[in-house]
């Protein structure tokens, strides 16, 4: 059984709105030392796919190759500015997870076969806050705590 991280995020030169407006929800919340947001949409694949398939995944599903890339991420994450922290956000354990089972669908369609599964989150890198303020944002904009978890990392 493998297990596979997927990072799928806008090239450098497109205009994030999703991260756009969640910076302008950010300052509302009263924290202004926030210097940037960047925002990635997360798989996890587990199952007995190879890297090659993944790749197809990833290509012919996953991303619009005009405004995005991929990566296949390592899964831990290191930042070295203290001053910038990784939230990422995923749906609980027995929350139904739609974009996960429409992908599911997705990579079937495709005709790669096997026995996987598929979990989506997001990735938010957040520029220029404490930890205080990390927790303070992922609490009360990007996670809803009802069905979903988060993690600062």
């Amino acid at each position: 059984m493998r297990k596979y991280k997927i990072e799928v995020f806008n090239k450098e030169n497109i205009f994030d709105g999703l991260a756009h407006n969640l910076m302008k929800d950010i300052f509302d919340l009263g924290i202004k030392s926030l210097k940037g947001l960047k925002v990635s949409y997360l798989y996890l694949i587990e199952g007995n796919l190879n890297l090659s398939q993944i790749k197809t995944i990833c290509e012919k599903l996953l991303i619009d190759p005009v405004t995005q890339e991929y990566k296949i991420a390592n899964l831990k994450h290191k930042i070295s500015d203290r001053n910038a922290h990784i939230v990422e956000v995923w749906y609980k354990q027995g929350v139904t997870d739609a974009v996960g089972d429409t992908t599911k669908i997705g990579i079937k369609d495709l005709g790669i076969e096997g026995d996987f599964s598929v979990r989506t989150g997001m990735k938010y890198t957040l520029v220029g806050v404490n930890i205080k303020e990390a927790e303070k944002i992922a609490d009360k904009i990007l996670a809803n705590k009802v069905v979903q978890t988060y993690k600062i990392i």
